[in-house]
C-alpha cells in the first residue's frame, strides 16, 4: 500500500542550533521579542496503540490524529481517529464503522459533532464518508476508480478533504513523473477540476477559510508555496525561492487565515498574508522536535502551536507524541540555561542518527547533539574536508570512522578507547554486539569505535555447481575461470573494473606493510594478477530479467550480493531457485565473505569536550534500533529482530472489499517481482551462520582503494602496461601509507 501512495520524504541531515530559547520580532508588535519554548503535553501515546499516522485535523479545542495499525490476528487494518483536547488534556478514541481494511487519510468536522473522511484500500481506490459524532456512517461514495486511473501515484501528505466532502489530491503527473496534477473531486464523483503544476507537491492543505496552499519542489531543487483556488484550480505563487526541504515540509495556516507557517532546512517561518512578508520564528530542534518525523501542526490561537510526530518506542514499534511551542514575551519568559554542544562529524544521510539525536537532545538539560556533514562528490571529498577541519583544530566530538582511514585515526591518538565506557555501562557490554562488527575497531587492547549496523558482501552460486567448496584462494579462483568457455560466464557484472575491485577488497592488505611502511605491488605475482583480471570484457550488459535468465541457465555461474537484511538473502535464493553456496570472493584465508561496515561506526575524539555526555549519546544510537528492517544491526538484540521481523505483505480480496493478509510478500528485482514466504528457521540459521563467520572489514585501505582503482583503469584502457601500472601503484601506495603512520 505504501508503494502505490509515494511517500515521497527525504531525511534530513542538520540539528542546527539545539537551543531552547529563540528570540524574534512579532511582525505587528516589532518593538517586542518573543521566545518559543517547548512544553510536555499530558497525553503523549493517547490510547496507547499507535500505528502509522496519516493526517492531521482540528475541531475547535479538539485535535485529530487519523491512525491505523494492522490487527495481526484478524488479518486487515484497523483505523480509527485518536484525539486530544488542548484545554483539558483529554483524549477519546472514535472508531469510524465500516472502515475495516482501509486507511483513514484525512477527515473534517462539520456541523453538530459529524465529521467527513477519505478512506484509502488496495490499488487506487478511495471512498468519501459523513459520519455521526459516534463514528456511525450516514453517507458514503465511492471516488470512480477509472477517474483514478487517469492521474498517477496520490501524495499522502496531500489530500485534502472540505467540510461539503469535496476531496483535494495532489497527485503524480503520469505523463510527466516530475510534475503533479491538483485535482478536486465532489463526494458524487465529478471533478471540480484539474491542475497541472511544474514540480512535486509536497504538501497541501485546506486552509479553515476555504483556501487552498501548496508547497512544490521545483525542478531546480528550490521550493514555492503555491495558493490554488478551490473552485476554479488556478494557482498562484505566492513564496518563491526558497531553499528545499532535506526532509518533511510541513505546511499550517492560523484560523483566522491571516498567517500561513511553513518550514525550511528546520526552521519555522511565519509569512503574514497582509504584509506578504515572512519571519523566522524558531528552529524546530530548538523546541525538541525532529523535522524528518513531523506529521502536521496545528496553531490553535496566536501564542500555542501543537506539532504531532510520528516516532518509535523502544522495541521500534510506532507510535505517535503531541508537542506544544508557546509563544511567551522574552521579558516574562524564565532564562534557560544553554547547553553544551558536542558535535558529530558523519558522511551520508541516516535517519536513525538524527533520531537517536532528536532523544538525546530532548533528555539532556546539559548537552546537545549538533550534526555536521561532511559530504562529497567523492568517497573521498568527506574526508579530505574534515581531516582539513582536524589539521586546522577543529576536532569533532564524535567521528564516523567508517567515512575515513580509521586505523590512521586510531594510531595518530585522535579517537579514545571505548572499553572502560562499556565496563562501567549499566546498559550495554561488549558482548550485546556483533564480535566481528566490532572486532573491525579493535587495535592492540583498545575498542575505538561501535559500528551500529553492519552488510555482508560474498559470491553466491547455485551448490551443483560449486560442488563440495566453501570457499577459495585466488588461485584457485583462476583455476575454475580457466574451466569456462569465457571469463564472462564466472560472474554476473565480470567487467574488468569490477573484478579488479573486488579482488582487491580481499587482497589489497596482501600488499602492504603497514608497520614498516612498505608495499610490494612491483611483483611477479600482483603482474599476474592484472593479467588475468584484464582477461575478463570491459564491460558487461543486461539487466535484471536477462541475469536471472542466464543465472538459470547457467550461462552465468555466480553472483555477487550485498546483503543488507534478510529479505536480501531470501532474493538471492530467488533468483537462482535453486540449494545455493555462499563461497565468497578469491581471499587468502579462503573464505572471502566480507563483513562490511559503510557508515555509523562511531568514534569518540581524544578532545571531545564531554566524553561521557558523548557516550551516553551512543548508547541511546546503539539500542534504539528503530529501523531494523532494512539493515543488520550490530546490536545483537536489535539484530534477533530484524531476522525475525514481520516483512512487507501482499494483500488478497477474500470477502467483499475487506482485504486479509496471505502468508507471502513481493519482493522486486528489476522488473521481476518475487513471491517469498516467511524465512524459516533454517533460513534464518543460515544467515546467522553467513554473519558468524564472516570476516571483519580492513578499515585501513579505503583511500587506497582509490588509488588502485584509478592506476588500474588507466591500465585497462591501454594507456599503460601492466608493469607501468604496478611502478605507480608502488610509488603512490607507498607515500599513502607514510603519510598516515
Amino acid at each position: 500500500m505504501k508503494r502505490i501512495i509515494s511517500l515521497a520524504l527525504i531525511l534530513c541531515l542538520s540539528l542546527t542550533g539545539c537551543g531552547q530559547d529563540t528570540k524574534t520580532k512579532s511582525n505587528k508588535d516589532s518593538d517586542i521579542q518573543y521566545v518559543y519554548r517547548s512544553e510536555v503535553c499530558s497525553a503523549e501515546k493517547l490510547d496507547g496503540e499507535w500505528g502509522d499516522i496519516w493526517g492531521l485535523a482540528r475541531d475547535d479545542a479538539w485535535l485529530w490524529a487519523n491512525m491505523s495499525v494492522m490487527d495481526r490476528e484478524l488479518g486487515r487494518e484497523k483505523t480509527w481517529i485518536a484525539c486530544y483536547n488542548v484545554e483539558t488534556g483529554e483524549t477519546k478514541r472514535i472508531v469510524p464503522c465500516g472502515a475495516e481494511g482501509t486507511v483513514l487519510i484525512q477527515s473534517v468536522a462539520g456541523e453538530n459533532g459529524e465529521f467527513w473522511g477519505i478512506f484509502y484500500w488496495g490499488g487506487v481506490k478511495f471512498s468519501v464518508n459523513r459520519y455521526a459524532e459516534n463514528g456511525e456512517m450516514l453517507v458514503s461514495y465511492k471516488l470512480p476508480e477509472l477517474l483514478m486511473q487517469e492521474v498517477g501515484s496520490v501524495y499522502w501528505n496531500c489530500v485534502q478533504i472540505d467540510q461539503n466532502g469535496s476531496v483535494y489530491l495532489g497527485c503524480k503527473d503520469i505523463e510527466n513523473p516530475m510534475n503533479s496534477e491538483l485535482l478536486s473531486v465532489s463526494p458524487e464523483g465529478r471533478v471540480l477540476f484539474l491542475t497541472g503544476v511544474e514540480g512535486i507537491v509536497q504538501r497541501l492543505i485546506l486552509a479553515d477559510n476555504g483556501k487552498l496552499y501548496a508547497a512544490v519542489q521545483r525542478r531546480d531543487d528550490t521550493m514555492e508555496i503555491l495558493t490554488i483556488d478551490a473552485v476554479s484550480g488556478k494557482t498562484e505563487t505566492l513564496i518563491k525561492n526558497l531553499p528545499q526541504n532535506k526532509s518533511r515540509t510541513i505546511l499550517a495556516a492560523s484560523g483566522d487565515g491571516e498567517r500561513l507557517y511553513y518550514n525550511v532546512c528546520g526552521y519555522l517561518y511565519e509569512y503574514d498574508m497582509a504584509e506578504g512578508k515572512s519571519s523566522g520564528l524558531f528552529a524546530l530542534s530548538d523546541v525538541l522536535l525532529f523535522e524528518d518525523l513531523l506529521v502536521g501542526m496545528v496553531q490553535t490561537d496566536e501564542n500555542h502551536f501543537y506539532f504531532l510526530s510520528s516516532t518509535y518506542d523502544e522495541t521500534g514499534a510506532g507510535k505517535g507524541e503531541w508537542s506544544c511551542v508557546r509563544r511567551v514575551r522574552a521579558d516574562q519568559a524564565e532564562p534557560i540555561q544553554d547547553r553544551e554542544v558536542l558535535t558529530l562529524a558523519m558522511f551520508a544521510e541516516d535517519a536513525d542518527v538524527i533520531w537517536a539525536a532528536a532523544c538525546f537532545n530532548k533528555i539532556s538539560d546539559t548537552h546537545k547533539i549538533e550534526i555536521c556533514l561532511y559530504g562529497g562528490l567523492s568517497e573521498t571529498d568527506g574526508a579530505a574536508r574534515l581531516q582539513a577541519d582536524i589539521a586546522s583544530g577543529k576536532i569533532p566530538d564524535i567521528i564516523d570512522l567508517a567515512g575515513v582511514d580509521g586505523l590512521a585515526y586510531i594510531r595518530q591518538g585522535i579517537v579514545t578507547d571505548l572499553s572502560p565506557f562499556l565496563e562501567q555501562s549499566p546498559k550495554i557490554s561488549e558482548e550485546d554486539f556483533v564480535e566481528n562488527a566490532i572486532s573491525t575497531y579493535r587495535y592492540g587492547e583498545g575498542l575505538y569505535a561501535i559500528p551500529t549496523m553492519f552488510q555482508i558482501e560474498s559470491l553466491v552460486g547455485k551448490t551443483s555447481c560449486l560442488g563440495e567448496r566453501s570457499g577459495w584462494t585466488l588461485e584457485e579462483f583462476r583455476e575454475y575461470v580457466d574451466t569456462l568457455p569465457n571469463p564472462e560466464v564466472a560472474m554476473a557484472g565480470a567487467s574488468k573494473e569490477e573484478m579488479f575491485n573486488r579482488i582487491m577488497m580481499q587482497y589489497a592488505d596482501h600488499y602492504i606493510d603497514w608497520e614498516n611502511g612498505t608495499c610490494s605491488f612491483e611483483n611477479e605475482e600482483f603482474l599476474e594478477l592484472l593479467d588475468f583480471v584484464n582477461r575478463f570484457p570491459d564491460e558487461v550488459t543486461g539487466n535484471e530479467e536477462q541475469i536471472v535468465e542466464r543465472i538459470r541457465s547457467e550461462e552465468i555461474l555466480l553472483y555477487p550480493t550485498t546483503m543488507n537484511c534478510m529479505s536480501m538473502y531470501q532474493r538471492n535464493q530467488a533468483i537462482f531457485d535453486e540449494e545455493l553456496t555462499y563461497i565468497g570472493f578469491p581471499s587468502e584465508s579462503g573464505s572471502g565473505t566480507k563483513m562490511m561496515i559503510s557508515r555509523n561506526a562511531f568514534g569518540i575524539s581524544q578532545n571531545c569536550k564531554d566524553k561521557r555526555a558523548a557516550w551516553e549519546f551512543l548508547e541511546i544510537m546503539y539500542t534504539s534500533g528503530i529501523n531494523p528492517i532494512e539493515r543488520f544491526p550490530a546490536y545483537k538484540r536489535t539484530l534477533e529482530r530484524a531476522l525475525a521481523v514481520p516483512f512487507k505483505t501482499s494483500y488478497g480480496v477474500v470477502e467483499g472489499e475487506i482485504h486479509t493478509m496471505v502468508s507471502k510478500y513481493e519482493l522486486s528485482y528489476g522488473n521481476l517481482i518475487f513471491e517469498i514466504n516467511r524465512p524459516t528457521d533454517e533460513e534464518i540459521q543460515q544467515i546467522r551462520s553467513l554473519i558468524e563467520n564472516a570476516e571483519p572489514a580492513d578499515i585501513r585501505t579505503p583511500g587506497i582503494y582509490a588509488i588502485l582503482q584509478e592506476e588500474a583503469t588507466a591500465f585497462f584502457a591501454g594507456q599503460r602496461s601492466a608493469g607501468e601500472t604496478a611502478e605507480v601503484m608502488q610509488r603512490r601506495v607507498a607515500l599513502y601509507i607514510n603519510e598516515r603512520r
